[in-house]
């Protein structure tokens, strides 16, 4: 009788133990400033490694099952709201920069009954080595975007090479068994922006391989005019009168992904200065003073104004020619950049500096 009272005595300690919330200061500042002091809505970052308590019931004690140390990277969080577990949040408040605490968090303060994955079971109690790195009150820091950190080939999808590279670059261990089929919902074998269910920016990130993918309809790795046409038509927005000069570096009226520059450089805005979108002599003037100190080129107005009213226009910089033609990859809208009859243009001559 007495070896089974003393048995459910050490089960009740033992349980009473598994219970206990513990901030246990061991190393560092425990007096500073307020703006270094941890408070409710301040955004903090810690470094942090997170084991089973010896205390805790279930789980096995001592494991690490997370740490910021193995990716040296601290986390970065706003405390007081929720986004890490209770005992974080309570208890790193009043805690320094600079400080080491222990936090041990009983399951009601941790993760309940539920089990978040292999390492970390229902009712499992719950340890944290905790460094205050920094400490700020005004701005957040950078919210993370797992998403963009999956995508490394920035195609706008998370294939699942991407989505397990990451677990083992971040976590050290594998994607979590059926998440990438629970995260891709129409299983086409890639997740969406719009299927992930984890941190994200709040838009798309536009890239130049989603928006090249976007705009490339019969995916043949080449984008042809009828296909650009179609996307800025959808856009809302006309295309621009250089597009093609830009990015058909061949001259093939074919755009591989190599020529594609999704950020199209505008000569003609670089010059006019004033936004009125015609270039008068003293904007070409400090232009070339500016950029070249030197002088306009003596016959380049002479080239340029070509209806002589005193101001080169945007379709008198580029000059602009149409192609009739009809064959799809054929481009309607050209740019001659040198005129046999009159010599150098703007863009040629620029190009010589």
């Amino acid at each position: 009788m007495k070896t089974f009272t003393t048995t459910i005595i050490l089960l009740i300690l033992s349980f009473a133990r598994a219970r206990i919330f513990v901030v246990d200061h061991y190393d560092g500042p425990k007096e500073c400033s307020d703006d270094e002091k941890v408070k409710t809505n301040d955004y903090v970052k810690m470094h942090y490694t997170g084991t089973i308590d010896p205390s805790s019931l279930t789980g096995e004690k001592g494991k690490k099952f997370d740490s910021s140390r193995d990716r040296d990277e601290p986390f970065s969080f706003q405390i007081g709201n929720g986004q890490v577990i209770r005992a974080l949040d309570e208890g790193l408040i009043d805690i320094c920069k600079g400080a080491k605490v222990t936090v041990i968090a009983p399951p009601e303060m941790a993760y309940g009954n539920q089990a978040m994955n292999a390492d970390i079971p229902g009712g499992a109690t719950l340890r944290f080595q905790v460094r205050i790195v920094d400490v700020k009150t005004p701005g957040p820091p950078s919210d993370p975007d797992h998403f963009a950190d999956m995508d490394t080939d920035e195609d706008a999808k998370v294939s699942r090479e991407e989505f397990e590279a990451f677990f083992q670059k971040r976590l050290s261990k594998s994607a979590p068994a059926g998440l990438f089929e629970r995260e891709d919902k129409d299983k086409d074998g890639f997740i969406s922006w719009q299927e992930f269910g984890g941190k994200k920016s709040e838009k798309p990130r536009v890239t130049k391989r989603s928006m090249f993918n976007d705009i490339d309809i019969n995916g043949s790795g080449e984008l042809n005019k009828r296909e650009i046409d179609e996307y800025f038509a959808k856009i809302g927005k006309e295309v621009p009168k250089h597009l093609w000069e830009v990015n058909d570096e061949n001259e093939d009226w074919l755009i591989s992904f190599e020529e594609f520059a999704p950020e199209i450089p505008d000569p003609f805005k670089d010059l006019d200065f004033n936004g009125d979108d015609l270039l008068d002599h003293d904007e070409l003037e400090k232009y070339f003073q500016d950029t070249y100190g030197k002088a306009t080129p003596a016959d380049m107005w002479a080239k340029e104004d070509l209806d002589r009213d005193g101001f080169i226009s945007r379709d008198e910089f580029y000059r602009e020619t149409i192609d009739k033609g009809t064959d799809e990859h054929m481009r309607e809208i050209t740019v001659s950049l040198t005129q046999p009859s009159t010599g150098a243009s703007v863009i040629e001559t620029l190009s010589e500096f």
